[in-house]
């Protein structure tokens, strides 16, 4: 494999989130209100590659 795409989108429904700030709290996209601490918390990253002969 050449290479390895990795697409991270924000935590809309993070409260320190730029989405959470202009999204109405009463939105069909919005968190309703709710406390909401979900999503990926990435601590590290390794990459790996065997030696080609």
């Amino acid at each position: 494999m050449p290479y390895l795409w990795l697409q991270l989108d924000q935590n809309t429904f993070k409260e320190t989130s730029r989405g959470y700030a202009i999204t109405p709290s009463r939105s069909r996209y919005g968190a309703q209100g709710e406390k909401f601490d979900g999503g990926y918390k990435i601590q590290n990253i390794s990459v790996a590659q065997k030696q080609v002969l």
